[in-house]
């Protein structure tokens, strides 16, 4: 069985004092994750689950690509273009009061080498928000399949 790339581009929030139904309102967006301070949850495989605890309250709106071979700057340029853009004062204002996170994920099972580019006109729009950046990147291909093709 191959496994197929997925491509994942959210924007979270942390540690904010009102409730995730009051960003989801104010957004006019849902959420694809939220939690609340002391809230309880599980990582792990069913047999070594972990029991956690939030330690502060999250929002997250999330969009994910599951496709091999597909180019996440699109994905990253409508996600900043359609979902931060229209919201950008509510999200710089909601900033200005907690922790927040744009970001990049992607799992690659099929070719190598994944790349980024942000030009301008984007990287303005995160550093106005005032959000990090996190990317996270994890080939697990390693493009042999690419090269015997080309022979």
């Amino acid at each position: 069985m191959t496994d197929i790339d997925t491509h994942k581009v959210a924007l979270k929030f942390f540690d904010f004092d009102c409730s995730p139904d009051e960003l989801t309102k104010e957004f006019g967006l849902e959420p694809t994750e939220t939690a609340l301070k002391g809230q309880e949850y599980h990582v792990g495989p069913e047999h070594r689950r972990l029991k956690k605890t939030w330690p502060w309250n999250f929002w997250m709106h999330q969009v994910i690509i599951v496709k091999n071979r597909h180019w996440i700057g699109d994905q990253i340029d409508d996600f900043l273009d359609n979902i931060i853009k229209p919201r950008q004062g509510k999200i710089k204002k909601i900033i200005s009061t907690c922790e927040s996170e744009f970001s990049i994920v992607q799992y690659i099972y099929e070719g190598c080498n994944p790349g980024l580019h942000f030009d301008n006109d984007r990287l303005k729009i995160i550093t106005d928000i005032g959000a990090e950046i996190d990317v996270d990147i994890y080939v697990f291909g390693n493009g042999q399949e690419d090269e015997k093709e080309n022979k």
